[in-house]
């Protein structure tokens, strides 16, 4: 999952290529798992919450597919972040089902979806002043080295 904080520590993790692999293969796998219950329900399913969720799974795979192809060499965090909103999505989607297989006397194939903490807009206040500095003092250095 994406994590701005490191153990609420003030300095961010660093994410990469691989990170937002793994982030998407494990989200995928997970849309996936809610894929049966919709598809093998629909008799249950009102029209409306299917289509939906068949949108939602095409644009995730467009997605998925766009990015797992793609190396994230500067963008890997803001990837991450993308990715944590269709986890929520997905997370909205799987109860939504779960409640209308219950409706019906059924029992949902998939498992709960787990979705990233959010971290408190005073954290990222703090990771954004902190990157903030860490950049203005390595731009200043490299001025003096310039001129040195």
């Amino acid at each position: 999952m994406n994590r701005v904080l490191q153990n609420r520590n003030v300095l961010p993790t660093v994410v990469g290529t691989q990170d937002v692999w793994d982030y998407l293969d494990s989200t995928d796998k997970q849309v996936n798992s809610v894929q049966p219950d919709y598809g093998m329900n629909t008799d249950v399913i009102p029209q409306s919450a299917e289509i939906n969720w068949e949108k939602f799974f095409y644009e995730w795979g467009d997605f998925y597919t766009r990015e797992r192809n793609t190396t994230h060499v500067f963008g890997a965090a803001g990837v991450m972040d993308q990715i944590d909103v269709y986890v929520r999505r997905l997370k909205t989607f799987r109860d939504t089902v779960v409640i209308y297989l219950k409706k019906a006397g059924r029992t949902p194939t998939s498992q709960d979806v787990i979705v990233p903490e959010i971290t408190s807009t005073a954290d990222q206040l703090k990771l954004i002043g902190i990157g903030t500095a860490i950049g203005v003092i390595s731009l200043i250095s490299l001025k003096y080295l310039i001129r040195g």
